[in-house]
């Protein structure tokens, strides 16, 4: 009986070897398993966290110029 002493032959998946689960509707940015994803009840296709953010932070901009 042989043995592989190949400490990489058993053990966690390569994660850059995973799909991507979705692409990011605004910059098409992969999204993958275990990464938040947003969606907009009038848009289609969900949004990465970075593009979620740079929104959130344009309606605050704009709540604070209309006070």
């Amino acid at each position: 009986m042989a043995v592989n002493l190949d400490r990489f032959a058993e053990g966690l998946p390569d994660p850059q070897a995973a799909a991507p689960v979705a692409e990011c509707a605004k910059c098409w940015r992969e999204i993958y398993a275990g990464e938040p994803q947003y969606h907009d009840m009038y848009e289609l296709g969900g949004h990465c966290a970075e593009c979620e953010d740079e929104r959130a932070e344009a309606e605050e901009s704009e709540g604070e110029a209309e006070e």
